[in-house]
């Protein structure tokens, strides 16, 4: 596939699919609008779920990791058109359009529900991960593969406390939700993990 300068890859994108496989933490710090994150790691098992085959799709990476990222789609059988060539903050320095996510730490999240039982949490782990280990008390489960087809479920005029394992599926679930309406999702910084390494408490 052929690489891009911000601005021409910019204009290339159109109603194209961006697909952003950085570190969650850059996703939700800054990205292409409407963008969906799937980290790199976790494209060979999320790819398939999220991305359509029949549109134009291009890659937003690091450099390190943007071979395996291409010999990994190609192996799914899609067809990258091309991907940015320069690092993000030349997006930023070209003055182009981005979007961020908010995010909340599992200490802040605990003083927030201290406080009030109203906030929605998504769970989007498995149902075995949730059989083995629990889940915060109160929180919706809907598993990230089921998550687009009970988009249903979740209000749409309220912040959304996504919560995974560790924050890449939480981060992949957020960008998936804004892009089928103005959903206000908030992702769980550590996820799970750092629910259960601070002893909070777990319904079973």
């Amino acid at each position: 596939p052929a690489a891009y300068p911000s601005q021409e890859f910019n204009d290339m994108i159109g109603d194209s699919l961006v697909l952003d496989t950085r570190e969650t933490s850059c996703f939700t710090t800054s990205h292409i609008p409407n963008s969906i994150s799937i980290w790199a790691q976790g494209v060979p098992s999320y790819a398939g779920w999220f991305l359509p085959y029949d549109i134009s799709l291009f890659l937003v990476g690091s450099n390190q990791q943007l071979d395996s990222t291409l010999i990994d789609l190609f192996r799914l059988g899609y067809s990258v058109k091309g991907y940015l060539s320069e690092d993000f903050i030349d997006w930023h320095k070209a003055g182009l359009p981005t979007n961020s996510i908010p995010t909340i730490t599992a200490e802040d999240l605990k003083t927030q529900l201290d406080s009030s039982n109203s906030l929605w949490i998504l769970d989007v782990r498995s149902s075995q991960e949730l059989a083995d280990d629990g889940k915060i008390p109160g929180a919706n489960h809907i598993p990230i593969t089921e998550l687009t087809s009970q988009i249903d479920l979740i209000p749409i005029d309220r912040n959304i406390y996504i919560i995974c394992d560790s924050g890449h599926r939480s981060t992949t679930a957020a960008s998936l939700l804004l892009q089928q309406g103005p959903y206000k999702p908030v992702v769980i910084l550590g996820g799970f993990s750092s629910w259960k390494s601070l002893k909070y408490p777990l319904e079973h």
